[in-house]
């Protein structure tokens, strides 16, 4: 599963859709976290690991998952009809500097996980977060809160949920 194509076809199914209401449904941030970390699964983007942990890095994948988050009110997600999110997932498909592998809505629904590849050959994990951090946040107007800081460590988790709009690179799906 932790491969772009079983994430897509795992977001693309209702496995995590029941887990994925009733934590919508929960209004206390609080709550939340421990309620994902028990009943959502997740993946570590950036590579295999013997822990999750930095250090303990077994492969790298030469991807990297932009975190954004907040990127509206939970009153606002309307999926159907068009939304910040939605708005946001449109301008990253077309993004001409950063070639996008997957990308699909976080499981609380008001954020987006993006994939993108990088070169760990030309710079290493921390730069190339810290250059797409900033180019989000000048690019499109993302907050220091919205590019969440927390996924610069190497080992960061990434929840699974369900997104019927989930995208993955076509010649990946070919593949």
């Amino acid at each position: 599963m932790g491969t772009p194509f079983g994430v897509y076809r795992y977001e693309k199914s209702d496995k995590a859709l029941d887990y994925q209401n009733t934590l919508r449904g929960l209004t206390d941030e609080k709550a939340q976290r421990p309620y994902k970390e028990k009943n959502f699964c997740w993946v570590t983007p950036a590579g295999r690991f013997s822990y999750a942990a930095d250090d303990k890095i077994l492969s790298y994948s030469c991807l990297m998952c932009m975190d954004l988050d907040y990127l509206c009110h939970p009153s606002e997600i309307d999926e159907e009809n068009g939304d910040p999110v939605t708005e946001l997932r449109e301008k990253l498909l077309k993004d001409p500097f950063l070639d996008t592998i997957l990308l699909f809505r976080s499981v609380r629904g008001c954020g987006l996980k993006w994939w993108v590849v990088i070169d760990l050959e030309k710079y290493d994990y921390a730069t190339y977060f810290t250059g797409i951090r900033h180019y989000l946040m000048s690019e499109y107007h993302l907050t220091d809160k919205q590019c969440d800081k927390q996924v610069a460590n190497l080992s960061r988790g990434c929840f699974l949920g369900h997104d019927a709009h989930c995208y993955l690179k076509p010649e990946l799906i070919k593949f």
